[in-house]
């Protein structure tokens, strides 16, 4: 018995882990599987889309979680492209891993200051800001994947996916203070690939998109298949007056589902001119959208607004 769990662990560490457990801000547990595309599986998939006229396609666009079992084959998280996230209700959901490209942080004992400021206590920051036990873990290049709006980072040592966090989790007021100088330009070059530009991003759809997708609401596609039995039972009036009543709904949606999108764009696209310390207390302005965590910002003697 001892031998064979001696066993089982061993092939997990040569092979690497296939599945991880996570855990999101709100402390939701997530189970994080990794597959791989297969090519043999997706020209099957491909096939049987041909084979059924497309009904394979609204199946897989209705759930996910069945194309990806169909197209790939799961894997080691190390070498999954993608990943399938199970919340702790049976939810479940697909995301695609991103590669970005980082300079290599290095260990406080190997690494050289290159500003004036105290670079050792910077990178205790850092390594708090990425929550990682070890700061070498993080290579020139790291893998995440996105899931509700936050990241998700690849921890090499320990072959798991954690959340990206801030400075809202252990972080203490001496930590600014030793801070206080502003970061290194390298530092904001990184964590700015790190954690994206400071704004809430919109993303508004085409009418295009947002009409197929309505399209593919199952109710739509029931009001169809209605109307191809009342076409076949030479019912043509009734099939008319459901076809017309259904594409005005659609029409309907669409539009108001675009301005509330264009509404919502607009409200929080919101950029300022803002001043911060880097470099050694240097004063730089710069957009707010260039912002990262653990920038210094210098409040101008007559005040200013601040929108969190």
């Amino acid at each position: 018995m001892i031998n064979a769990c001696s066993s089982k662990m061993e092939n997990n560490l040569l092979n690497g882990l296939k599945y991880c457990h996570i855990e999101d801000e709100d402390g939701e547990q997530l189970v994080c599987f990794g597959y791989c595309c297969n090519l043999c599986k997706t020209i099957m998939y491909y096939l049987l889309a041909c084979c059924t006229g497309g009904f394979a396609f609204l199946v897989s666009y209705w759930h996910p979680d069945w194309a990806l079992r169909i197209k790939c084959s799961p894997c080691s998280l190390n070498k999954a492209t993608l990943v399938l996230l199970k919340t702790s209700f049976g939810d479940l959901f697909v995301e695609e891993i991103q590669i970005v490209c980082v300079n290599e942080v290095r260990s406080p004992i190997n690494s050289s200051p290159t500003v004036a400021f105290d670079e050792a206590s910077n990178n205790c920051e850092t390594e708090r800001l990425l929550s990682v036990t070890d700061l070498h873990c993080w290579t020139s290049q790291t893998k995440y994947f996105c899931h509700r709006h936050l990241r998700y980072m690849w921890n090499e040592d320990q072959e798991r996916f954690q959340l990206l966090r801030g400075l809202d989790v252990d972080t203490y007021p001496e930590h600014f203070y030793q801070c206080s100088s502003g970061l290194s330009l390298e530092e904001v070059q990184k964590r700015q690939k790190m954690y994206g530009p400071n704004v809430v991003d919109v993303t508004v759809k085409s009418y295009g998109r947002l009409f197929l997708e309505e399209v593919a609401d199952p109710f739509y596609v029931f009001q169809f298949c209605s109307i191809i039995l009342w076409s076949t039972d030479e019912y043509y009036y009734y099939a008319v007056a459901i076809l017309l009543v259904s594409m005005v709904s659609i029409i309907i949606t669409v539009h108001q589902t675009r301005k509330h999108l264009v509404t919502l764009r607009d409200m929080v696209a919101v950029s300022e001119r803002v001043t911060v310390l880097r470099n050694n207390a240097v004063q730089v302005d710069v957009s707010s959208e260039e912002l990262v965590p653990g920038d210094v910002l210098v409040i101008p003697p007559k005040g200013t607004q601040v929108s969190l």
